[in-house]
This record gives C-alpha cells, structure tokens and sequence, in this order.
C-alpha cells in the first residue's frame, strides 16, 4: 500500500502561481496586432519566470507555451493558456491571498488576480519566505461552497441564490458555520 500523499507545502504553492500566471499570461498576449509589443511582453515574463528558484515547477508544456513566439500558439492553445488563470484562483485562496470569486465563469482581469503574488515584481521570490497555507477548516469551508454551488444548475447561478452553511450540511466536521457562510457570502457577491 502506498503512503497518503502530502499536499503541497506554500512555498510550492506559490511556485505553481506563479507559473501558471506567466503561462494564462502567454494566452492573454497572443494576438496579431502589435507584435512587436506583445513579444516584448512575452520576453519580459519569460525573463522575470527564469529569474525565480522554480525547482522544476515548469512542466514542458508549460515552457512550450511561454517561450513561443508572438503568434505560434494557435487557437486552442491560446484558450488552453488562458484558463490557467482559473487554477490560480483556487492556489491564492490557499495561501489566504485571494477569496473565491464566480465559480460559474472565467475572471474577466486575470492580472488582478495575481497581482498578490507579486507577479512581474523583481522581488516576488522574497514571498517564499512570508506564504503560509490557509488553515484546513477555512480549506474545507471553501470545497463546501464550491460543490454545493457546482451542483445547482448554471441557471440558478447569481446574486439572489445564496449557498450558506445554514442551507445545506457540511461534510466535514471541523468546518465553522461562520466560516463556510463568510465564503459562501464571498461567492454569491462576486457573482
């Protein structure tokens, strides 16, 4: 029998962000008009990611995509690129340096999103000393919000239906009420 394995400690977490930032970045830059600016753009994040101690945290389709030259990446990998952003939501509210947003629709300014992760800043590997992961029962109260809401129909997705702690029981038992309703208020008022 294998061993449980461990999540991810914050200072992976945070290498993960900021990977996936540059790589749904690499998809938000992918365009034909300003070629010269966008692949400046691309160099620019692709210095800034290689200036970073990553410990192989770069998959090779991941490096792919960065380093393509402005207008190589093709339909469905610019697509691919840019729901990355989706991951990182998820990875900043662990390490407590995001909330849960929409969970029914792809965020409209990915960049604000990883701005707390100090994306592009010549100093954001000084973070890994600072990140700590969120405490489980805020975790937990989070996978709550998310599956309940994952499980209603995308029409009954918006600001009127609130999922509370007090509308459906928690599965786990380490899960304040307060604490799943603070998320689940988080949900609906971003929606």
């Amino acid at each position: 029998m294998e061993p449980e394995p461990q999540p991810p400690d914050a200072q992976r977490i945070l290498r993960r962000i900021w990977v996936l930032a540059c790589v749904s970045a690499r998809g938000f830059v992918e365009g034909e008009d300003d070629m010269i600016g966008r692949e400046r753009t691309r160099r620019e994040m692709l210095a800034w990611l290689r200036s970073l101690p990553l410990a192989g945290e770069l998959e090779d389709d991941e490096r792919a995509a960065i380093e393509a030259p402005i207008g190589q990446l093709g339909q469905q990998r610019t697509i691919d690129c840019g729901w990355r952003s989706e991951g990182i939501v998820v990875l900043l509210l662990s390490l407590g340096l995001g909330e849960i947003g929409a969970i029914d629709r792809q965020h409209e300014d990915p960049r604000a999103l990883v701005d707390a992760a100090a994306y592009l800043e010549p100093d954001a590997a000084s973070m890994l000393d600072r990140v700590r992961v969120r405490p489980a029962d805020e975790l937990d109260a989070y996978a709550d919000v998310a599956l309940r809401s994952a499980r209603r129909p995308a029409s009954r997705w918006s600001a009127s239906t609130r999922p509370t702690g007090s509308s459906g029981r928690s599965t786990s038992t380490r899960t304040s009420r307060s604490t799943r309703d603070r998320y689940a208020g988080a949900t609906t008022a971003s929606s």
